[in-house]
């Protein structure tokens, strides 16, 4: 269902797998769906791999006292 929100109103045709996260396609992939981070598809706002290392650090900072 959002998927095919996202390729019919944003106009983006990258792989199913891909699609919730198209920063992840190759230049290839990127190219031949006619998507352009940064243009016609916004680059991520938050990198979720150091989000989640940050909280870690600062629960296990917490869970120490």
């Amino acid at each position: 269902m959002v998927a095919s929100f996202l390729v019919n109103h944003l106009l983006i045709d990258v792989p199913t797998k891909l699609i919730h996260q198209p920063w992840a396609a190759t230049p290839i992939e990127l190219a031949s769906a006619g998507v352009t981070l940064g243009k016609s598809y916004p680059q991520p706002i938050v990198d979720h791999a150091k989000g989640r290392e940050r909280a870690l650090a600062v629960y296990a900072k917490i869970r120490k006292g």
